[in-house]
């Protein structure tokens, strides 16, 4: 079974409140779409993947709000909780958007979660453009969202020492680059 944690008390609120201007499409009055309890956001980064630890140090940052009109993801309004103190974030809409809700349908249908308690979690690699539905439990899985770099596969599951090395190459090459910049 899927889990959700329980986000910051007013998360809806804040959400509603900061994107009724924000929304790119004149069609979508957000007196019509409702918002979905939040998920947790973690971020992890470009050393962790190299550490071969994206899960142990990832840290809870954000919490994401899908943005529903007619049962469909328009957008996702992000809250931060840096200092515990929760405040509007940013607004995301487009192939981000159907990337995560593609991820998140195919984790609910993961055998493994009949079987087992899994906590839902959003994992972020900023470095390595890297969005991931993490169902969290004894043996966490980590789903990739549309649009992912070309050596992982979107709506994939991996484990995380498979996604590790999948995107180890990828890392090492950030990692130089980052490097010659310096």
């Amino acid at each position: 079974m899927i889990t959700l944690p329980t986000g910051p008390a007013n998360g809806i609120e804040l959400v509603r409140e900061a994107v009724s201007g924000l929304l790119n499409d004149p069609d979508i009055a957000l007196a019509e779409c409702t918002i979905s309890r939040g998920q947790p956001v973690y971020m992890s980064g470009l050393h962790l993947a190299l550490e071969k630890n994206l899960l142990g140090g990832a840290v809870l940052t954000q919490w994401q709000y899908f943005i529903l009109r007619n049962n469909d993801a328009v957008a996702t309004g992000d809250i931060s909780v840096v200092d515990a103190v929760p405040g509007f974030e940013s607004l995301h809409q487009g192939s981000f958007v159907v990337g995560m809700i593609d991820a998140i349908r195919v984790a609910e249908t993961l055998p493994e979660v009949a079987k087992s308690d899994y906590e839902l979690r959003i994992l972020r690699i900023p470095p390595l453009y890297v969005v991931a539905v993490w169902l969290c439990g004894k043996d966490s899985l980590l789903i990739p969202a549309a649009p992912t770099p070309s050596i992982i596969e979107s709506n994939r599951v991996y484990r995380e020492t498979e996604l590790v090395t999948a995107l180890t190459p990828f890392a090492e090459s950030r990692r130089n680059t980052a490097a010659i910049l310096v």
